[in-house]
């Protein structure tokens, strides 16, 4: 469900915490099947799948995956003139996005990094390199937000102001890492890839 305010606490605890806080920047709010008329709506769906669709594929003899997607695509559209039930309010729901957000930002994947003495994060093994900030200023021990985008390029964030950016990479969703403690807190790598990050434009 889409709505004009933030959601409660309470329900984006049952959300995983990444999409919680997605959802939180979108003002999206989850509404949860917890009634017994819900919960039944839910099963009866399944009990129809279950044994209407199991039956079809058998009566068709799929046997591959690219058979099963043909079956469905036949099943589909007489499935849905069926039991299809028109909606109440066919308004659309659709809103514009916030003034200001970063939807690039929000659908990304997050890391945080602290930045080291020589102006640089390491990162799963690759150097980020961060520019000096205005006035030739460091960022040394500051604590940043290290942003993926979907067409893999990087963003480093302070705050809400974007300190670095860089290009495209074959990494995907990096995992954690077991880390040793070295020096003021640094990572113990292995050799280091070449620099990814560059100056912000």
């Amino acid at each position: 469900m889409i709505t004009g305010r933030r959601p409660k606490s309470s329900a984006a605890s049952r959300i995983p915490p990444r999409s919680a806080r997605r959802s939180e920047a979108l003002a999206i709010a989850a509404i949860y099947a917890l009634s017994p008329q819900a919960k039944g709506r839910v099963e009866r769906l399944w009990g129809t799948l279950q044994d209407r669709l199991v039956s079809e594929l058998r009566l068709a003899g799929a046997r591959t995956i690219a058979e099963a997607n043909a079956v469905l695509e036949r099943y589909c559209p007489v499935h849905n003139r069926r039991f299809a039930i028109p909606a109440q309010d066919t308004t659309p729901a659709w809103r514009p996005l916030r003034r200001g957000l970063d939807l690039d930002r929000v659908c990304s994947f997050r890391y945080e990094a602290t930045v080291l003495n020589d102006n640089t994060i390491h990162l799963a093994g690759m150097v980020l390199d961060i520019p000096p900030g205005p006035r030739g200023r460091s960022y040394r021990d500051q604590r940043v937000e290290v942003r993926q985008l979907l067409d893999r390029s990087w963003r480093v964030y302070l705050g809400d102001e974007v300190i670095a950016t860089g290009r495209a990479t074959a990494h995907g969703e990096l995992r954690a890492q077991r880390r040793r403690k070295h020096g003021r807190g640094a990572p113990s790598m292995a050799p280091l890839p070449p620099r990814l990050i560059e100056a912000a434009l």
